[in-house]
């Protein structure tokens, strides 16, 4: 060690971690466990880096003594890579299951030949889904590939103030001490620590790596063939080291060259394993036994020993830190729900002023992804000073409360939301037992969807609800901007739903159809048959695989 190195201060560490709202209750674990003097017994500082975090979640760290540095990723907005890595993430959802919807209904709209002309212009838009979602796009890949590069101006900011760093994903236990974590860091580097199951043939990893060798090995000492995979989800080092090995690592990620690799999937900890191959002396080890990944087979050897303490059945001692990765926390009930527990009853036993029952109610169910229907909205209601909504077919009306939480205060809103429960009064138990959707966390569980919507929305003056008898009866008593249409299971309802809002859409106004690939083929040949007679107001149709939508503009 230099003479310029301090040594290993608590005082003078942080520990960091990335977190946005969705992983506030993993994040709660984390300190817990890292506060606790039978446990981490660390009293120094703690740092939450997020790219965007609720107000409610930034006071709740606050409540803990938590620290927070939010900063966008606004420097990849012109990096050129940006087109090929959006389109990366809509090949994944090509390979996956709504891949293979997406895959039927284009096969459909290929071959209707001498359909209507509604087919050949959904045929056409279909075509552009990856080129209108480019944005949205993006927007998850920055999420999902580069998030823990904050890191490097979060801990460029504490540079004075601080000399080591612990820098760790929320889903961790810390089970011992930390500080034996920093013991016999090399000078120059940091420490970190192997997966369990090395890289060998048919694993993702053994092929990932197998594509790099395949594109850029050749040159002596450039293939990758580590063996052993370094799981960045525990690191240590002193501070001025873990910025650098970090800043090493995100000039390849944002190497033009290595763009080829993200259509395999690569992400920061791939990229790691490269900057091993051409950097090894940047990486040390931690002390035997410190630090375990329990991620993918490496679960079944977690034994639980007490309701928060984990030991390996291969070791005598309990690791310092535990790391349940990759969702291997579903495995284990104690870690499970504290997991899964509404972050709301944090806000609230912290005394953290939020509107807890809204909130609530809008992440109640997991019905699909919404977040590129509302990117779409909220991009086309840009410069609105007020605007209406109209949801038919709603499911709880998540969906509508899911946009406004969107479009924030861009315009001034309302809804009409109209009940979905014409054909079953069970509808809702109906849906969640057949396993279609996950169901995550139900206010009131039994309560009758109706009542739910009246409880929840009943008394906002944003909201108007049409609801039993009132539904078939509902008719727009205002020109509306968004009509959004989720009946489409049921093919005769398809067609009555358009004619109930499209004379009353503004010229510039959307009509939306969600789960367009989703829905029985005789649904959307309902569709089509019901736009092909107002093809002449149709304007531009705008198809998205990763939304699940199809919205059509009016002239």
């Amino acid at each position: 060690m230099s003479e310029n190195t301090p040594s290993f201060d608590p005082s003078r560490c942080v520990v960091a971690f990335n977190c946005n709202d969705g992983q506030v209750a993993q994040a709660s674990l984390l300190i817990k466990t890292l506060r606790n003097e039978e446990m981490g017994r660390y009293n120094g500082r703690i740092l939450a880096i997020t790219t965007s975090l609720s107000d409610e979640s930034k006071s709740w760290f606050a409540s803990q003594g938590v620290e927070v540095f939010e900063k966008p990723l606004d420097f990849l907005d012109d990096w050129k890579g940006r087109e090929f890595a959006a389109n990366t993430l809509f090949f994944e959802h090509e390979r996956g299951e709504m891949g293979k919807s997406w895959r039927r209904v284009k096969a459909h709209y290929s071959s209707v030949g001498g359909g209507s002309p509604m087919d050949g212009l959904i045929k056409d838009a279909m075509a552009l889904s990856s080129e209108f979602d480019s944005e949205f796009l993006f927007e998850q890949f920055k999420n999902k590939r580069f998030s823990k590069l904050n890191v490097i101006p979060a801990l460029e900011s504490l540079r004075g103030e601080v000399d080591w760093v612990l820098f760790c994903d929320t889903d961790i236990v810390y089970q011992r001490p930390v500080d034996c974590l920093f013991d016999s860091i090399p000078e120059g580097a940091i420490s970190g620590e192997f997966e369990v199951v090395g890289i060998n043939p048919g694993m993702a990893l053994y092929a990932k790596d197998a594509r790099y060798n395949e594109l850029f090995g050749g040159d002596a000492g450039s293939d990758i063939n580590l063996g052993e995979e370094l799981n960045i989800g525990v690191l240590a080092g002193r501070l001025r080291d873990m910025v650098d090995v970090w800043v090493e690592a995100k000039s390849l990620m944002l190497d033009e060259r290595y763009l080829p690799l993200y259509r395999s999937n690569w992400h920061e900890q791939d990229f790691f394993r490269l900057l091993r191959v051409k950097r090894p002396q940047r990486f040390g080890r931690f002390p035997e036994n410190h630090v375990y990944h329990a991620c993918g087979y490496a679960s079944s050897f977690v034994e639980q020993r007490e309701p928060m303490r984990f030991g390996v059945s291969f070791a005598d001692t309990i690791p310092v830190a535990m790391h349940f990765a990759g969702g291997v926390w579903r495995q284990f009930e104690n870690i499970r729900g504290i997991y899964l527990a509404a972050v709301e009853e944090l806000y609230v036993n912290a005394g953290v002023s939020t509107t807890r029952d809204k909130r609530v109610y809008a992440s109640a169910f997991e019905m699909s992804d919404t977040g590129c229907l509302t990117s779409f909205v909220r991009n086309r209601c840009a410069g609105l000073e007020k605007a209406k909504f109209v949801e038919l077919g709603a499911c709880f009306g998540s969906t509508s409360i899911k946009i406004e939480s969107a479009i924030g205060e861009m315009a001034d809103t309302s809804f009409d939301i109209v009940d979905g429960c014409v054909y079953n009064n069970d509808w809702e138990g109906r849906l969640f037992r057949s396993g279609e959707y996950k169901l995550v966390h139900v206010p009131l569980f039994g309560m009758p969807q109706l009542e739910i919507i009246e409880r929840y929305l009943g008394a906002e003056p944003r909201y108007r609800l049409y609801l039993q008898s009132k539904s078939e009866k509902y008719k727009p008593r205002e020109a509306v901007d968004f009509a959004l249409l989720n009946r489409m299971a049921h093919p005769l309802e398809v067609p009555k739903d358009v004619e109930r809002v499209w004379g009353s859409l503004k010229s510039g106004g959307w009509l939306i159809l969600r789960r367009f690939t989703a829905c029985p083929n005789e649904a959307r040949v309902a569709a089509a048959r019901a736009l092909d007679a107002v093809r002449s107001e149709i304007d531009e149709l705008h198809v998205s695989m990763i939304g699940d939508f199809l919205a059509i503009r009016k002239v």
